[in-house]
């Protein structure tokens, strides 16, 4: 609800507001809260992905889930999103996701965008060992900005041939 006099931001979701490449990505959203899955994917839906297509959005409670979930989305080469909590107790933390991802990266006909997300300060992360491993950094909660630079970023990362590593500005 907007005050009187006040300005609010409103973001268009319309079909000519969302790209065909959106339409093509499967999300990935793994993290143990559930409001944090539920917020991402609403605000990807948001951004053009079909949040009712639960082939198109699939949720984990941790990494070992989002690894299974990608090894059983290889059926075409269309885009895949992959959002990584990094601490997910007890399973595996999105950190561990991602260097069994690059590990196998090779093997994957649908490569995907990995993304570390994470309430703590994203210039720290990059920071870490094993930072490299991911292709993205986002503050949670991922609200409708965030997916849709996220968004972007993948059409970007896509276009360039899907690299394993890749550095955004």
């Amino acid at each position: 609800l907007a005050r009187p006099g006040s300005v609010t931001r409103e973001f268009p979701r319309t079909p000519t507001a969302m790209s065909d490449f959106a339409a093509s990505c499967t999300l990935i959203v793994a993290d143990d809260e559930m409001a944090n899955r539920m917020v991402a994917t609403g605000n990807f839906g948001l951004v053009g992905l079909d949040e009712d297509d639960e082939e198109k959005m699939i949720e984990a409670e941790d990494g070992d889930e989002a690894l299974e979930a990608l090894d059983n989305a290889q059926d075409n080469e269309d885009p895949i999103i992959m959002l990584l909590d990094l601490h997910m107790p007890p399973g595996k933390g999105g950190d561990g996701a991602a260097i069994a991802v690059q590990e196998k990266w090779d093997e994957y006909k649908r490569k995907p965008f990995l993304v570390c997300c994470s309430a703590e300060v994203l210039e720290d992360l990059k920071a870490k060992p094993w930072a490299d491993n991911f292709h993205y950094f986002a503050k949670k909660p991922l609200m409708q900005d965030v997916a849709q630079e996220i968004h972007d970023e993948c059409q970007k990362w896509f276009e360039a041939g899907k690299p394993a590593k890749w550095k955004y500005d």
